[in-house]
Order: C-alpha cells, then sequence, then structure tokens
C-alpha cells in the first residue's frame, strides 16, 4: 500500500512539475524585410510577411524563465532605383564618339525570402489579475535563408545614346545597344545571420493547461545575412542584370521584423493568471 501511495505521490509530483513547462503555438505578421542601406540612386522600402512560430518555455519559478523557438518567416523588400548612369567616351560602329546613358527609370526590384529561424533566450511573466498575465522575452536568435527570389515589378531600363556634337539623342536601335527592357529575375547568396528578439504579450485563460497568447515581437539582424558586392548593377552589352544586393548600390543587409502573434499555450493551468498552476506547491 505505502508503495502504491509513493508511487502516486511522485506521478502527482511530476503533473505538479509539469506547469512550469508549457508549449506556445501562434501565427501572425508584421514587417519582415531586408534592412540596408542605398545611395542617392535608389530607396528600399521594408514590405510585409507571415510569421510561424513554436516554441517550448520551461520557468523556474513564478517569474522567471527560458525558451525555444522555431520560426518560420516570409519576407520581403522592394527597392526603386531612379538614376542614369552615363559612359562619356563611348565609340560606335563608325567609329564616331558619343555619350552612352543607361537610364534606370522607376525601376523596382523586389526581393521575397523564406527564412528559418531558432530564437532562444529569457522569458518573465507575472499576473496582472485574475484573468490576464503578462509575459516578456530576449534572446539571440539564428536565422536561415531557405528559398529565395528577386524579380522587377515596374519600371525599366533604357539604353540611349547621345551625340553631343549633333545635339541628337537615339533610342530604339537595339543593333546599336540602344534598347528599353524590364525583364529580370533571379536568385540571392544569403548566408546565416545571428540577431536579437523581444517579445512581449499578454496570456488569459480558456480552460485548464490551455491559454490564449497575444504578442508583439522584434527582431533585428547583428550580422549581415549577405556580403557586400560589388558587381555592376547592369552589364548593357550582354543584358545581364545583377541586382540590386550584388552590387555597390546595397551595404550593411541585415534581417529585421516587427509585428503581431496570435495563439494559444498549452500546460498551464487555467486557474487564472499570476502563476496559479493546478500544483498548490507552484504557488509557494
Amino acid at each position: 500500500m505505502k508503495k502504491h501511495l509513493l508511487i502516486i505521490m511522485c506521478a502527482i509530483s511530476g503533473i505538479c512539475h509539469a506547469q512550469n513547462d508549457f508549449i506556445a503555438i501562434d501565427a501572425g505578421g508584421g514587417i519582415n524585410a531586408l534592412s540596408y542601406k542605398t545611395d542617392s540612386r535608389c530607396s528600399a522600402k521594408p514590405g510585409p510577411g507571415i510569421t510561424v512560430r513554436g516554441g517550448y518555455r520551461h520557468f523556474f519559478d513564478k517569474y522567471m524563465g527560458v525558451g525555444i523557438n522555431a520560426v518560420f518567416k516570409t519576407c520581403s523588400t522592394s527597392c526603386t532605383l531612379d538614376y542614369t548612369e552615363i559612359i562619356p567616351d563611348a565609340i560606335d560602329s563608325e567609329g564616331e564618339q558619343y555619350e552612352h546613358r543607361v537610364n534606370f527609370s522607376s525601376l523596382k526590384e523586389k526581393q521575397k525570402q523564406n527564412n528559418i529561424s531558432l530564437p532562444a533566450g529569457f522569458y518573465y511573466r507575472r499576473g496582472i489579475n485574475r484573468s490576464w498575465e503578462m509575459t516578456a522575452g530576449v534572446g539571440i536568435l539564428f536565422q536561415w535563408s531557405v528559398s529565395n527570389s528577386y524579380n522587377i515589378a515596374d519600371g525599366k531600363v533604357e539604353t540611349l545614346g547621345y551625340y553631343a556634337a549633333d545635339n541628337i539623342t537615339f533610342d530604339a536601335m537595339p543593333q546599336h545597344d540602344f534598347y528599353s527592357i524590364n525583364q529580370f529575375s533571379g536568385e540571392y547568396k544569403y548566408k546565416p545571420s545571428m540577431g536579437v528578439y523581444l517579445e512581449a504579450g499578454l496570456l488569459h485563460p480558456l480552460k485548464d493547461n490551455l491559454l490564449l497568447s497575444l504578442s508583439l515581437y522584434a527582431s533585428y539582424g547583428l550580422t549581415p545575412c549577405m556580403d557586400d558586392k560589388s558587381e555592376p548593377l547592369y552589364d548593357y552589352k550582354t543584358q545581364k542584370y545583377n541586382g540590386v544586393l550584388n552590387s555597390p548600390l546595397a551595404t550593411g543587409k541585415k534581417q529585421i521584423a516587427f509585428g503581431v502573434l496570435v495563439g494559444i499555450c498549452i500546460g498551464r493551468s487555467g486557474g487564472g493568471a499570476g502563476g496559479h498552476p493546478i500544483c498548490p506547491a507552484y504557488c509557494n
């Protein structure tokens, strides 16, 4: 009998300690994008993205704990180019000197990525009242790009020939490399990167061991996710477009994100906020 009681007490103890551990599942969206520096020839704008997250939390007491997450994000960024590149001493097929112009006319490059990250850090919780509990987390993350693409969404590249002696500009002559084009697409080569993340939210009990979770999240890259490159943006002779991120126009490329997540937490009691799980000993 004593042996059976001991086994039951151990099992109950295990259940009580399990209330310090729970799984978080949430999803949402916001701004998920690349952040990089550009000069006056172009401007970058972060775009929207979707975030899906699963995580594990372990609390040492009523307030402090640790956690690890697995996160999938879709990211988007657009970069608009509006400038003219001039090659002053070009020579045509007849030996005449002219000014070759490559005009980037409101050319908009859209960059998309799908990323996986592993954030891990410290977590804090505190009861607000019997229905709501505040939570917060901070830590580091490691991130990988699993797929990416870029394409031209608007605008065009137009090549022109200007003859100063006659004050004449020629266009729409492909045989002389004067043409208009806007069909470019491809992929970039990213590398793993590291960053920091911060989150803050609220928990509301729905029933025993199930809570509604509402969170704000933000992350910022500490290391570049892509090396700076020095390739020409566009080679008018071969009509090869290398992309903004492979050119000197973009430097310091890092991942950023901030937005809202909604989900559930499983494994804690719905007996009220403030750290009141099933096991009474947890409240000591």
